[in-house]
């Protein structure tokens, strides 16, 4: 006998948790992106300064 509920169960919990892990590391790239051009922003900005000074 098997227990068709708590298989259907634990597949939902997974693709759940796989679909929050999708999310969650789009995320944490998008986050990453804006981090770096703003860094390059800043940079940028920084040697504009120095070389206009």
């Amino acid at each position: 006998m098997i227990n068709w509920p708590l298989i259907f169960t634990l597949i939902a919990a997974a693709s759940a948790a796989l679909a929050f892990g999708g999310v969650a590391t789009g995320l944490a790239v998008a986050a990453n992106v804006v981090f770096l051009i703003s860094m390059f922003l800043l940079g940028l900005a920084l040697i504009d300064r120095t070389l206009c000074n």
